[in-house]
């Protein structure tokens, strides 16, 4: 709403954004297919709850896995 955005649409994409978040935590291999390198999928989002000392430190990303790529995290 402070960006511009009608109080109706923010309400709107509430479950939205709800659903990403549990399906994104969800315990399933889902990669998106070639969505993958854009959108961060249930694999991807994994690695960055992994204890391996290769994943410590990566994959930030919420949405977007541009994000990780700009900032050195994937």
């Amino acid at each position: 709403v402070l960006l511009g955005f009608a109080p109706a649409a923010v309400v709107c994409m509430i479950p939205v954004v709800v659903a990403f978040i549990v399906i994104t935590h969800a315990n399933l291999p889902w990669t998106w297919g070639p969505l993958r390198y854009v959108i961060v999928s249930l694999v991807y989002h994994h690695w960055h709850h992994s204890t391996d000392a290769k994943a410590l430190d990566k994959n930030f990303a919420g949405v977007f896995v541009l994000w990780d790529w700009l900032f050195g995290t994937l």
